[in-house]
Order: structure tokens, then sequence, then C-alpha cells
């Protein structure tokens, strides 16, 4: 790319520095649910971003709607893609949606209308999901012994993979599989384990536990 701008954040000023780390710091938070997206996409070649009306093909308030799309089963994203608009709308689906961010409950089938900082974007969790997070660290391989489950709603299935993090074993079924439930603000599971290093601590949010 000769002549063209630098595009790396430190070459920007430290506002976009600081909104660039917040995102990086989402999406590690965020990566043992894209680890399940992609490993869902290999086995049914399931999309990781998927349209709106994948969701609902009965819906056809969905057919038209570009700038918002799923990723994977349970997370919707509606960013901003116009530059310098603050306010947007947003088609939530049938169900309930529940905000990522100030876990704020929205009923569906409505269009809502939202003020969007520079900093912020707009997610949302579909209502009884279960999605699984690491904690916030520095660099990729840092620390993957902990997880945390965060539970929106009241009930939930989710099946977690975990392989070594590393080679290409979990196609030959060197794979582990964690079958999470949650029920009433409680997280049971049971595992299958075909020799990966199990988790050191499984832990668990009820996020709407004060809702």
């Amino acid at each position: 790319a000769i002549g063209t701008k630098h595009q790396e954040p430190y070459m920007f000023d430290e506002e976009t520095a600081r909104i660039y780390k917040k995102f990086v710091d989402l999406r590690y938070e965020l990566l043992p649910y894209l680890y399940d997206c992609f490993h869902t996409h290999y086995l049914t070649g399931l999309p990781i971003l998927r349209p709106l009306f994948l969701y609902d093909q009965t819906d056809k308030n969905t057919y038209n709607i570009n700038d918002q799309f799923m990723v994977g089963e349970s997370i919707m994203l509606c960013p901003i893609v116009d530059q310098g608009k603050t306010v947007r709308t947003v088609y939530l689906p049938r169900g309930k949606w529940v905000n990522y961010f100030t876990n704020k409950v929205y009923n569906g089938n409505k269009t809502y209308m939202f003020n969007v900082d520079l900093d912020e974007t707009l997610m949302f969790v579909k209502y009884n999901s279960l999605i699984p997070t690491f904690k916030r660290f520095n660099r990729v391989q840092e620390d993957y012994s902990h997880i945390i489950f965060k539970g929106y709603g009241k009930k939930a299935k989710y099946i977690h993979f975990k392989d070594d993090y590393s080679t290409l074993e979990y196609k030959h079924g060197n794979i582990m599989k964690y079958f999470m439930k949650m029920n009433d603000g409680s997280l049971t599971y049971s595992a299958t384990n075909n020799g990966v290093k199990p988790y050191e601590s499984i832990d668990f949010i009820d996020v709407l536990s004060s809702k």
C-alpha cells in the first residue's frame, strides 16, 4: 500500500487508539463464542456472519436489512456504517433481545431508535442464550484455562467446543464438548473429552438476575 495512509491505530490520535483497544478487548472477551461459531461452520457449513433473514425466514421485515447481522446463533451486531452518523434505527426480530453492554431487555418484532457515540456499537444477545467468554487479556494465547458463561434469560442450552488451540487434531476427534444448561439462574453441564485438557475453572454470571 505504498503512498496510502498508515492504518495502524497508533498512527492516529490517542482517542482513536483508545477506541480501537476497547473493541480489541471485546474481541478477546468473545473469543470462545467466536471459536464455537467457527467450529459450527466447520461441522455444518452455516456462516459465522449471517443475514437477519436466516434467523427468521418468515419475517419479511428482515429481507432488505443489510446493515445489521447475526454473529452465530445468539448475537446480533448493528454497527454504524455511515461516517459521522450518531443515530440509527434497529429492527429486532421475534423474541426478546438484551443489549450486551447495558443489559436492557427489548421486545422483538419492533423497530427502535438509538443514539450511538463514536466509541460505541450496538450489540444484542438473543434472550434465553448462553455466551461463553474469556476474561480480557493482552494477547490471544495468554490464558485459556478459565471460562465464564454469561446467561441471558431463564433457560438455555449450549454446546461449547474446546480443542488444544494450536493444532488441527480436532479433525481427528481430539476435542472436548461441554454440554451446558441454564435453568432459572443456575448452570449445570456435562462433558465428553477426547484427549484435551479441560478448563481449570468454569464460572457463571446470571446477567439478568437483578431484572
